[in-house]
């Protein structure tokens, strides 16, 4: 009936209920706790049984307060009482429901705990006051729930000198990070907010983010050794309280950190967004993708003049919307727009940056390749979920810390010389360094498969008359393809790892579905493509400053394509690991279809792996299927304006539109819908592509067009890069083109001039 809390057998949490249990376990794990002893649930029913009180009646909790203790109960909390106090100290009575303090509700502040009793008389009363609120109506309103019986929790009252919390995960954020609150004296200041307090945010690595200074140094570290190891043994994310008296600290109380899994958590917006759509996203993203952007933005420069992470500024560069990525237009205008101006010391900063962050940047790639590698080996000999686990949060690291830590300000960067190069008239001349990058190497390539292709009769006769899959199928098992066979498979070893639709993990790559590439073979046979020759570069003709700025200019312009290229080896191998985890998830029924991973953020994989009962259920991810599935039907807003979408484009039945010019020329041709790879295949020589999205992989396909259409877009989007490149205009439409232009309509195209004009309207429009 009466357990002394500092047993040092394992106790049931059934007879202790969940506070006293991890009470327990942490004494047993080396921690100080307060003397104390644990009510059972049998203790209250003796209780019930000798006042005749019945569960069922229906003033049971007025009951209990006035009932009376048996004289052997009395006798024994006697005891307790003299023993806890000494004659002059006092005592706290707490509640220990089984269901109090779990991963799914806390209970934290529902029922009654009654501190600072100073004589027995009081700690009685404290002990009927504590098990009625157990059967309070307010209670009931937030669990929907009632037991039987209630434990309680007698323990010695302690005078801090400073106490506070503890989290093993941000509460906030659910960054793998400890928070650490403290006050001086004791923690109910805290908890009833009667003072602000200290907060203490410390690394996983053991970075340090101080306040004023309630904690020394030492006892910061000391309270992350105990809260790292009481996480361990108690197996979840914890949320502890303790107190220092002297220089012993002790631990009252431990809980799960409560994790509500949302299903709209990248769907509906909750904040006044001021924002753009990105082009790279106008279809969905999945839920797991977005969270890595979300954790990653967090964790990388995104400033020209200092060092700080993401997570110490003010703005983001990102928003989310309809399980789509936006450009936070407030973090444009506070970071992004700032060359240093008039001050000189930064002006000095922000151009020595531009020199030498790009080399840097390429300098990193051999460590992060190495890694990269690495892993891979490691993701062959994987199977278990810890060991993939670990796989997992290792390639985000290696990522964040070797290319995608200062991708934003490079980015911030490209775009100020972009506009410094626009001003001089001189944007032509940027394509001698572009015209090196990643993706111009790899269309290079194919073009030279696609040369020794139509070189061969029987190999071009396979491309020219049968559909991807048996062209693969034949090349795969046929030996008198075996030649054209090893190149294919050459170039997929080289640059497989390139994405075929969006960035999304959620889509497969061309090693997964080499029928893509098969695709964009057909294309450059269909039309004859030969290699891209080697522009003049006319920027040497200028003098030294301006020519410096424009291979500069240049070098950045290559290094934004050179970004997405080396993304794509994290994120083919990201995606590869998380189909190996869904496998062991779907062994222990936790997912019901292998693509379910992917609607669920990083940290619900990785905490979950690890504390089963932070999964979301079924139910939330089949919501987030749904709404998944919605934003893919829908159109998203392009423009949004606190929130509220700014309408950008006229209506459909137009014979002209005003767009935006962001690679210069002209050109007339039919409009040719592109939605995705599949389409690539259709597309003929001259014809005029309409975008909603332009994926890096496509880039083959503007040695086809005379001209591209994107929905969204900016002079930066990898688009309107590569195309200026091409020498081919592009006119970004600023909504849904799709909507106004239909396949086959005849066109023209001023990307001077920023304009479309529907010269014929296809048959098919017409009734």
């Amino acid at each position: 009936m009466i357990i002394n809390i500092k047993c040092n057998k394992k106790l049931d949490k059934k007879t202790v209920g969940s506070k006293a249990y991890h009470l327990n376990q942490m004494f047993r794990l080396g921690c100080q706790i307060c003397d104390g002893y644990i009510l059972t649930a049998t203790f209250f029913d003796a209780f019930c049984s000798f006042n005749s009180i019945s569960i069922t009646d229906r003033d049971f909790s007025e009951k209990i307060e006035k009932g009376r203790f048996p004289g052997i109960q009395r006798d024994i909390l006697n005891k307790v009482f003299k023993k806890l106090t000494n004659e002059k100290g006092r005592v706290i009575v707490r509640s220990g429901s089984l269901e109090e303090d779990t991963a799914v509700n806390s209970f934290a502040g529902i029922y009654e705990s009654i501190g600072n009793i100073s004589n027995c008389v009081d700690m009685l009363t404290a002990i009927k006051t504590v098990w009625a609120s157990y059967y309070k109506s307010n209670v009931e309103e937030y669990a929907g729930m009632k037991r039987s019986s209630m434990p309680v929790i007698i323990q010695k009252m302690l005078q801090c000198d400073k106490a506070g919390m503890v989290f093993t995960r941000n509460p906030l954020t659910y960054e793998q990070e400890y928070v650490i609150e403290a006050c001086l004296g004791s923690n109910d200041k805290i908890l009833q907010d009667e003072c602000e307090a200290e907060r203490y945010v410390v690394s996983k690595d053991g970075k340090e983010n101080r306040t004023r200074g309630v904690l020394t140094r030492r006892e910061v570290k000391k309270l992350v050794q105990i809260a790292d190891k009481i996480e361990h043994e108690l197996g979840f994310p914890c949320d502890i309280e303790w107190g220092m008296a002297g220089k012993v600290c002790y631990m009252f109380q431990a809980r799960p950190i409560v994790f509500t899994a949302k299903e709209d958590i990248y769907y509906y917006s909750r904040e006044e967004m001021d924002c753009i759509l990105l082009d790279r996203y106008a279809k969905p993203a999945s839920v797991c993708y977005l969270s890595l952007l979300d954790a990653w933005q967090s964790k990388v420069y995104l400033s020209f003049y200092h060092k700080k992470t993401g997570k110490a500024m003010q703005e983001f560069p990102l928003c989310f919307l309809y399980n789509r990525v936006y450009w936070n237009n407030r973090y444009q205008q506070k970071y992004f727009q700032d060359d240093g101006g008039a001050f000189l010391y930064k002006k000095m900063k922000f151009y020595f940056l531009a020199a030498t962050g790009y080399r840097k940047w390429y300098g990193r790639l051999r460590n992060y390749d190495k890694k990269i590698f690495g892993y891979q080996k490691r993701l062959v000999c994987a199977f278990e979920l810890d060991e993939l686990i670990n796989l997992l949060t290792d390639v985000i690291k290696n990522f964040c810390i070797y290319i995608g830590i200062d991708h934003f300000r490079f980015l911030g960067i490209a775009q100020i010389l972009y506009h410094k190069v626009e001003k001089m008239n001189m944007l032509q001349d940027i394509g001698i360094k572009t015209n090196q990058a990643k993706t111009v190497q790899v269309n290079q390539e194919l073009l030279r498969l696609a040369r020794d292709i139509r070189s061969h009769k029987e190999e071009y006769q396979l491309f020219a008359e049968n559909d991807e899959s048996t062209i693969l199928a034949a090349l795969e098992h046929d030996e008198k393809y075996h030649i054209i066979w090893g190149k294919l498979q050459g170039f997929l070893k080289e640059h497989g790892h390139r994405g075929i639709d969006c960035d999304d993990l959620y889509y497969p790559h061309w090693n997964e579905n080499p029928q893509s590439v098969i695709t964009l073979l057909r294309q450059f046979l269909k039309n004859h493509l030969d290699e891209e020759t080697e522009q003049e570069n006319t920027a040497e003709r200028t003098g030294f400053w301006k020519r410096r700025l424009v291979n500069l200019c240049g070098s950045y312009m290559c290094l934004r394509e050179d970004q997405r290229y080396y993304f794509d080896k994290s994120w083919v191998l990201l995606r590869a690991i998380l189909l190996k985890i869904a496998d062991c998830l779907l062994e222990d029924n936790i997912l019901e279809e292998r693509q379910d991973i992917f609607h669920l953020t990083i940290r619900e994989i990785v905490d979950g792996a690890k504390y089963q009962e932070y999964f979301p259920n079924k139910k939330v991810i089949l919501d987030r299927k749904e709404y998944f599935r919605k934003a893919d039907e829908m159109i998203p807003p392009y423009i949004l304006k606190d929130s509220v979408s700014v309408a950008v484009q006229k209506g459909a039945g137009a014979s002209s539109y005003k767009v935006m010019g962001v690679s210069s020329g002209h050109a007339v041709g039919k409009i040719r819908i592109i939605n995705s790879i599949d389409d690539l295949a259709d597309v003929k020589k001259g014809e005029i592509g309409v975008v909603r999205t332009f994926h890096p992989s496509w880039t083959p396909i503007l040695k086809v067009i005379s001209g591209l259409i994107m929905n969204y877009g900016n002079m930066l989007s990898h688009g309107c890069v590569v195309a200026r490149e091409y020498k081919i205009p592009v006119v970004v439409f600023n909504g849904e083109a799709q909507e106004a232009l239909r396949e086959g309509d005849l066109v023209s195209i001023e990307g001077d001039k920023g304009r479309i004009h529907i010269l014929h309207k296809s048959d098919s429009d017409i009734e």
